[in-house]
């Protein structure tokens, strides 16, 4: 797995994509998929890395998404 610095500094564009299902302004959002579904969807198209949001009431993350989202091959989360 590759580390998220190493990952945030290569050369070109790096993006960082942000997995959270709700937001304190907007309420819950439409999207359903699982937070390993949602991470290659986003790394397949051209993450570097990946944000997840654990706080729970206000995002609806959980701590265990972090763990889900490390196990994806060449795009770390933000830890």
């Amino acid at each position: 797995m590759k580390r998220f610095t190493t990952a945030i500094t290569r050369p070109g564009v790096n993006i960082i994509a942000e997995i959270k299902y709700s937001s304190p302004s907007h309420g819950p959002f439409a999207c359903k998929l699982p937070c390993e579904e949602l991470g290659r969807i986003y790394r397949d198209n051209g993450a570097t890395a990946i944000s997840v949001l654990t706080e729970e009431p206000r995002f609806h993350g959980k701590l265990e998404y972090l763990s889900t989202v490390a196990g994806i091959k060449d795009c770390p989360p933000l830890l």
